[in-house]
């Protein structure tokens, strides 16, 4: 067959992340740059053509999974991002039940407040109005600007 298009990653799998710096378990992460190597299959290196990713820095950023654990720099880190998956989070602020969050500059999860280039990443589920404990968040999957967006 000629011009197939052949899915890179299933939904409901874990992709894998190749930490360009340190990150900690059950922070945002965002993509850092280009993949370790072609995630096609094209090119092969060590790393497996791995997404690079980093732990948020930015509040509002995009977000493109939550790290399943603390990983070194240069180590690998499952990306939990399945659109509806609900995960603990770590809160960095007081979150309630029913706010959408987003992420602050440590990637963990605060209310969402509306702004030019913020996207909301969950729903909490269960809320957390102690910082660095766990908020439970129902992951939105792909960025949204907020409710309704």
């Amino acid at each position: 067959m000629a011009n197939e298009c052949i899915p890179v990653y299933e939904p409901g799998g874990t992709p894998t992340g190749h930490a360009a710096v340190a990150v900690t378990g059950k922070r945002c992460l965002k993509v850092s740059g280009e993949p370790t190597s072609t995630l096609l299959g094209l090119s092969a290196t060590a790393e497996g053509g791995n997404i690079s990713v980093a732990q948020c820095t930015v509040q509002g950023e995009r977000v493109v999974g939550i790290s399943n654990r603390d990983t070194g720099a240069g180590g690998k880190v499952g990306l939990l991002g399945t659109p509806g998956l609900i995960l603990p989070v770590t809160a960095g602020a007081a979150v309630t039940a029913g706010q959408e969050v987003m992420t602050d500059n440590q990637g963990r999860v605060i209310p969402y407040a509306a702004g030019a280039g913020v996207f909301a990443v969950g729903l909490c589920i269960q809320g957390q109005s102690t910082v660095g404990s766990d908020a439970v968040v129902k992951f939105y999957g792909a960025p949204v600007r907020g409710a309704g967006a």
